[in-house]
């Protein structure tokens, strides 16, 4: 036969294109993008998964385009064809090209078409790729003027040809709100748009609004599955549809009758994809259902491949299954600089795993995720202690929902003591990364889970105790602790013991036990020393600094601390550094040295901020926002105080809740709004009661004399009808009141008032060194041996003013300790003794 017939004429309709019976929702970027990328390529395939909305699209863009061709838009709808030889015919058959005896059709086809101006589109083609490919590559080469528009599950991958993904609409964030904003997002206008055909009523309400979200959201935004949704509500509510979603496969049936057989319920849809790959493809994609999120290239090689397969195997089907729109490639994380992840919606990862389990292989390939996991956050320990810790939290985050399934399966299978193990070995990314109430939960089940006396146990008691106690649950953490420390010592776990003892150490420090940490914290160091381990030593001699602050004992604090410091960065240790940096700066505001406090905790709170450690953000931004009040900076002091309460509420530390919220009270105090600050002072007392968690005895001072301010500037019934009204007050109430506290430049600013200078008693010797009468009442106490923390209660002054007057008499008398200046005032009868 001929390759090329001779050309021949015909008349025909302009168009074929079905009418569209609904309207089109959305999609308004891809829709123009699509438009004009046909005005520049001659071959245009749209992509994408089953019920992505592929066809409607193409409808669409093919019916805004009619006038631009000429000889017409022409609509040839392959997917009930089933023999590849048919599809010239089937193509010829749609624009009027007649069979001619002695050519081929394709050559028919390409001789008539050769002059005509028109657009073809070929509607699922995806199996059958080889022909289409066959047939499209002769037109494109032969009639310059036709251009082709084709939907595929998967790509043509033909010289000449651009694609366009076909991704599903966009949701709504998970606590998006007010109902207004949700009717901008795509998922939700089709919903509302189809919901509307079944039941003309239905609006978007308060009611319903949350579970429109959430149904919109597991559906992953894929048209099919929310049309076929919407037509539930013949029969059911919306939170019903939402709570049937875990079976969606049986819940989303019943489309239109008109439409093809494969769009009428979603498990057709999948059907029809699982049907086109091969043995090997199918075994990869059902393996790979057992992520969840999102994954690597390395862990799907080590979870997917068969026992007599390569890597190499794994990328190769993983590309396959990429091309032909059942794995999704994250190229948010490549934008970001890191490596390529993917991720299933969450539709054909539940077909998956369906899948998966009639071939009864689920339980080997979920172990072997489960174990992959567990590697991973072994390793993911021991690079805490190194540098570059963002990028192995960053990765825990990306691996999080991964991590969840691993813990969940260890549950599931009694295999508590792994649980514990993951969980123990990524409480540090659980910490720093604000997810302390889920670490807790998770380590928590898992300790219920098994009774084994072992080193598994003893660490995950302890990860168990320092979440508690970061929480401020003090009883639960005692308890988890004691148990630790009791089995740690059993087994001779000396680093555990070390921790545990720590954590006891902390926990009496809250407490307002300071001696009682004292002595624990020292027990902790000896244990940390023997060992050699440095950053353990760093850890307690900062906890040790900050608790002999608090004791009045502010050079060994400095000293500790600093030693701290100086070793985590000897370490490189990023995390250490930047909560030592904080603690000093803590004991330089303490020593009356704003100035350096200021920028350690800023050194700090860039470092904290740069590891996405909220909970330690937030404890910074509470000591910034102190020094902020000192200065009489107040919109910086609301500022930080309020910044730290959002990260509060996130990470769930209440006792830090209570500091942002008294730190809060004073700067409306020190603005002239005593009622309201006398309520956010009365709920931060009510919390601190609850929790069992005093004020500091270096803040007490402060926090007495602005409360003393607020009780001068109103009558006594007043101030505690306000004080107890913020008692009474749901602490969700208190924070709401707290959120819109601003500086208020044309108010009065009334610091606390300063006492009364009492006079002292004349020194015996005179007064050779110039001292002032507050200098010598500080100079009697100092030598009768009183803390800076207790001369400051004697006298209602605050420790930073006690400690000005220290460094003052210190300078005056030219001595640097206090033993020097005891001994100074003595001999020169400045003290009576």
């Amino acid at each position: 036969m001929a390759d090329v017939a001779p050309s021949k004429g015909f008349d025909t309709p302009s168009t074929n294109l079905p009418l569209q019976v609904n309207r089109f929702i959305g999609r308004e970027r891809d829709l123009s993008a699509v438009c004009e990328l046909l005005a520049t390529t001659r071959l245009l395939t749209l992509t994408g998964a089953g019920g992505s909305g592929k066809t409607r699209l193409a409808l669409q863009v093919a019916t805004d385009l009619r006038a631009e061709f000429t000889h017409g838009v022409w609509w040839v709808e392959l997917a009930a064809l089933t023999d590849p030889l048919l599809v010239p015919q089937t193509v010829a058959a749609v624009v009027g090209i007649p069979e001619r005896a002695g050519y081929t059709v394709t050559a028919a086809l390409a001789d008539a078409l050769r002059s005509q101006q028109m657009l073809l589109v070929l509607d699922n083609c995806e199996h059958l790729l080889a022909p289409c490919v066959q047939l499209i590559d002769t037109l494109l080469r032969t009639c310059a003027q036709v251009r082709v528009m084709v939907t595929s599950r998967a790509a043509l991958t033909i010289t000449g040809e651009t694609i366009w993904p076909v991704l599903p609409l966009r949701v709504p964030e998970a606590d998006q709100s007010p109902i207004a904003g949700l009717l901008a997002y795509e998922a939700v206008q089709l919903f509302m748009e189809r919901a509307r055909t079944v039941r003309p009523s239905f609006t978007l309400t308060p009611t319903n609004a949350a579970a429109v979200v959430q149904l919109c959201r597991r559906l992953d935004g894929m048209p099919l599955a929310i049309e076929l949704a919407a037509a539930r509500l013949r029969a059911l509510s919306v939170a019903q549809i939402v709570a049937r979603l875990d079976d969606a496969y049986r819940l989303l049936t019943g489309g239109s009758r008109s439409a093809l057989p494969r769009q009428q319920t979603l498990r057709a849809a999948m059907d029809w994809s699982y049907m086109l790959l091969s043995a090997q493809e199918q075994a990869c994609f059902r393996r790979l259902s057992v992520f969840a999120g999102t994954f690597s290239l390395e862990a799907a090689e080590a979870i997917c491949a068969d026992e007599s397969g390569t890597a190499d195997d794994v990328l190769d089907l993983l590309s396959s299954l990429i091309d032909k729109s059942l794995v999704l490639l994250e190229q948010r994380f490549i934008d970001q600089g890191g490596e390529a992840r993917y991720r299933l919606l969450e539709t054909i990862r539940h077909y998956g795993q369906d899948k998966l389990q009639e071939c009864a292989e689920a339980a080997t390939v979920r172990r072997r995720h489960r174990d992959w996991y567990a590697c991973l956050a072994a390793q993911a320990e021991a690079a805490t202690l190194e540098a570059g810790q963002e990028r192995v939290f960053d990765r825990l985050e990306a691996e999080h929902d991964n991590l969840r399934v691993a813990l969940g399966w260890s549950l599931e299978q009694q295999e508590a003591e792994t649980a514990a193990q993951i969980g123990a070995a990524i409480r540090l990314f659980w910490l720093l990364r604000g997810h302390m109430s889920e670490g807790r939960s998770w380590l928590e089940r898992a300790l219920a889970g098994f009774a084994d006396q072992n080193a598994v146990r003893a660490k995950a008691l302890n990860a168990a105790a320092i979440l508690a106690s970061l929480q401020d649950d003090y009883k639960a953490a005692h308890r988890l602790a004691e148990e630790g420390l009791a089995l740690s010592r059993t087994l001779a776990e000396r680093q555990q013991t070390g921790y545990a003892l720590y954590i006891l150490g902390r926990l009496a420090r809250m407490e307002g036990n300071y001696a009682g940490a004292v002595t624990l914290f020292e027990e902790s160091l000896a244990l940390f020393r023997a060992l050699g381990q440095k950053h353990d030593i760093a850890l307690v001699l900062s906890g040790l600094g900050l608790t002999v602050l608090y004791l009045g004992e502010d050079e060994r604090a400095t000293a500790l601390c600093e030693a701290s410091l100086a070793l985590s960065r000897e370490l490189g240790d990023p995390r250490a550094i930047a909560s030592w940096l904080t603690n000093l700066g803590i004991i330089m505001l303490a020593r009356g040295d704003d100035k350096r406090a200021q920028a350690l905790c800023e050194e700090s709170l860039a470092i904290r901020k740069a590891l996405g450690y909220k909970g330690g953000c937030a404890h910074t931004l509470t000591v910034l926002g102190g020094i902020a009040l000192q200065q009489g900076a107040y919109a910086q002091a609301i500022a930080c105080y309020q910044e730290s309460l959002a990260l509060r509420q996130e990470t769930g530390e209440k006792e830090g809740i209570a500091s942002a919220l008294e730190g809060l009270a004073a700067v409306w105090g020190l603005q002239g709004q005593p009622v309201q600050a006398a309520r956010l002072y009365g709920a931060a007392e009510s919390l601190r009661t609850r929790l069992g968690a005093p004020l500091p005895p270096m803040d007490r001072p402060y926090y007495e004399q602005t409360v003393a301010t607020l009780r001068a500037q109103l009558d006594e019934p007043t101030f505690l009808q306000a004080w107890t009204a913020g008692q009474a007050m749901p602490l969700a109430a208190a924070i709401a009141e707290a959120v819109p506290v601003k500086a208020h430049e044309h108010l009065p600013l009334t610091p606390p008032s300063a006492p009364v200078e009492r006079p002292s008693t004349a020194p015996t010797g005179g007064n050779p060194f110039g001292l002032t009468a507050r200098e010598f009442e500080v100079l009697r106490l100092l030598a009768q041996g009183l803390t800076s923390p207790q001369i400051a209660q004697q006298l209602v002054i605050g420790v930073v003013t006690v400690n000005f007057h220290v460094r003052s008499i210190y300078s005056k008398l030219g001595v640097s300790s206090r033993s020097a200046a005891t001994r100074t005032a003595i001999e020169h009868n400045l003290v009576s003794v």
